[in-house]
């Protein structure tokens, strides 16, 4: 189920602090600043090196050519991705707003375990995408092979507590006496396929850091698939199944990771990928792929644990407003996730580009494919702003017939289309930072926009002024435009032409 977008997804699911020293912008501090390994390759090599490599001295169009050859897979990935999760939450909108609270309140959770292994996966993207750019295949490999086993290996711990303690967690996240039962039930299915979850999220990253955005496209494409099918025949008791409700939407998600693991990992180890990857090859860990994969993916996953953890205490804000409010906040933040979309995709680009041109020792031209792909996101998600608020109303009647749900969710839908701008730029200049390796930075960023504005807030205008769901609303906008400004601010300064990878 779609839920707020994970800036690690920009892509993600679901896509990342000390504080590095200003660096300075003169070819002589960058080219300092750059690992001897990966200063400078011969022109040869950079030509072998990847998609996201640009030529030096590439014009814009030329550019935008290169962002978009990276893109549009991603774009299709996730436009797929996110109309299911549309369509999975319109049948669970058509059972009810209990069933729609019930895997609302799940999300959180869910996405705040799911968030911190895609944070560690932004080290495997990183580093793949370092090695790629200097045209090192099987070093590429090897960091792709380590970042596996250790993010499976964590996975498997990570199911354990959501079998155990489903009811538990449904029970502190404030959930109606009504809500915690099929809640806990949803929880319990899909938390403990964690595992299939944080497959997808590892070999996708490392694709993407090949360069290879066409087969996670491909794989989760099917998966999606799978997934609305199996969720519509079992939600509504279809061909000779019994109705599950909730229960039916778990499974049907569960399903669609289980193969979308198996597609994954034919790929990755079939030939028919960027890395010549092969089960005959050693995946023993070691420690210093293991310490370039932490030192980049740690910070990103402590990023990932305060924005996530922010989120879930914003959530119990809302559930606190009642289940008729927490079924319209879940609703439109449904309807809003195929607006990002492109944004995702592009911030997905941006990560490619600036680890594979800071590989090649082009640290120019990665800044300038992440500042055209920045206006490229603006320009998508400022048109998508236009539709959302015109169109708010029929997009929220195709999820439930219930007027209360729509009248509700109609203005912050509308409301929330003006942080939408904000959000593309922001999906794109924290990739990028992560593409180079300065995944500190938006630690920081999560901290001041979800704790420092969100949450107080949200608090205050929500709980303290009685605006209730409008209130918390305005400070999710307001916490958007806060870390785009940011984000931006820190892209802007060349710092992270320091960054260690």
């Amino acid at each position: 189920m779609t839920s707020e977008p994970s800036e690690l997804e920009a892509p993600a699911a679901g896509g990342g602090i000390a504080v590095a020293d200003d660096a300075s912008t003169a070819p002589a501090a960058v080219s300092a600043s750059i690992p001897a390994t990966t200063a400078q390759p011969p022109i040869a090599t950079r030509r072998l090196a990847g998609p996201g490599v640009l030529r030096d001295g590439a014009e814009p169009p030329e550019i935008r050519r290169a962002v978009l050859t990276l893109a549009w897979p991603a774009v299709i990935e996730y436009a797929l991705t996110t109309l299911i999760g549309v369509a999975n939450m319109v049948m669970v909108g058509r059972v009810g707003s209990i069933a729609v609270a019930a895997v609302g309140i799940c999300n959180q959770p869910l996405l705040l375990a799911q968030g911190v292994f895609q944070a560690l996966t932004v080290g495997a993207t990183a580093v793949v995408a370092r090695h790629m750019g200097a045209g090192e295949h099987m070093e590429a490999s090897e960091a792709g092979r380590q970042s596996l086993v250790l993010t499976l290996s964590l996975g498997v711990l990570a199911s354990v507590p959501f079998m155990i303690w489903a009811r538990e967690v449904v029970a502190w996240m404030g959930a109606a006496e009504e809500v915690i039962g099929p809640a806990t039930t949803y929880m319990r299915i899909v938390g403990g396929g964690t595992i299939f979850t944080v497959a997808g999220i590892v070999v996708s990253a490392i694709l993407r850091g090949a360069g290879d955005t066409r087969t996670p496209m491909r794989v989760n494409c099917v998966a999606n698939i799978i997934n609305v099918v199996v969720g519509l025949v079992l939600i509504f008791g279809l061909l000779g199944f019994p109705a599950m409700g909730v229960a039916g939407a778990a499974y049907g998600a569960l399903m669609a990771r289980m193969v979308g693991t198996v597609l994954f990992l034919l790929a990755l180890y079939g030939g028919r990928t960027k890395l010549p990857m092969s089960l005959r090859q050693s995946h023993r860990l070691t420690v210093p792929v293991v310490g370039r994969i932490f030192r980049v993916g740690l910070p990103a996953a402590v990023e990932q644990f305060v924005m996530r953890g922010g989120q879930v205490l914003f959530a119990r804000i809302i559930a606190s407003l009642g289940t008729i409010a927490y079924a319209a906040h879940q609703i439109t933040v449904n309807a809003e996730s195929l607006g990002y979309t492109p944004a995702q995709a592009l911030g997905a680009a941006s990560t490619t580009i600036m680890g594979q041109n800071l590989g090649a020792g082009q640290p120019l031209m990665a800044e300038r494919g992440a500042r055209e792909t920045a206006r490229m996101a603006a320009i998508f998600m400022a048109t998508v702003m236009v539709i959302v608020v015109v169109f708010a109303v029929p997009i929220l009647r195709m999820y439930t017939s219930e007027d209360q749900v729509v009248e509700m969710g109609t203005f912050i839908m509308r409301l929330y289309a003006f942080a939408l701008p904000a959000m593309g730029v922001y999906f794109v200049v924290v990739g990028g930072l992560r593409g180079a390796g300065d995944t500190r930075f938006p630690l920081l960023i999560s901290i001041i926009g979800i704790w420092c504005v969100r949450l107080v807030l949200g608090n205050l205008l929500a709980l303290r002024l009685g605006l209730g769901l409008n209130g918390a609303w305005i400070a999710m906008v307001c916490d958007q435009w806060v870390r785009a400004l940011v984000g931006y601010y820190r892209f802007n300064s060349g710092a992270w032409k320091r960054a260690r990878v």
